[in-house]
């Protein structure tokens, strides 16, 4: 169970502090990887508003703006699986980036109204690779 940040207070102390960015990389990865679980099982309705959260919380984190997008689509909520590729084009457009490779082609399936999306996409992966059609 995890609670707060990693050494609580002294976390930004120098003997701690690549420590607590280590470890809270680590939960963040572990909280990807179990939400890209749920949207395997077919879950994506029950973890839509998780996602909205957490790419308010960070906004930077690509591979979250990755599973929010595919979760909407998935959930018959294409419409805003595309506004949320504009939001995230938004975000990265303030750094002058733009979304990877794997937001590009799901955004595509998206369009091409893809109604295998589900199998097309390495859910469990870390989001790079499309499967062969």
């Amino acid at each position: 169970m995890w609670r707060g940040r990693p050494f609580g207070d002294f976390a930004d102390d120098e003997p701690f502090r690549l420590e607590a960015i280590r470890l809270e990389e680590l939960r963040l990865a572990m909280v990807e990887t179990g939400i890209a679980a749920e949207i395997a099982l077919g879950h994506e309705n029950l973890v839509t508003g998780r996602l909205e959260g957490l790419v308010q919380e960070h906004p930077f984190r690509e591979r979250f703006w990755q599973l929010l997008i595919l979760a909407l689509a998935l959930g018959g909520r294409r419409v805003e699986a595309l506004r949320s590729c504009s939001d995230l084009r938004r975000v990265l457009g303030e750094l002058w980036l733009e979304p990877g490779p794997t937001v590009r082609r799901i955004e595509e399936a998206i369009l091409a109204e893809d109604r295998d999306l589900r199998s097309s996409l390495d859910l469990l992966g870390n989001g790079d690779t499309l499967a062969p059609a």
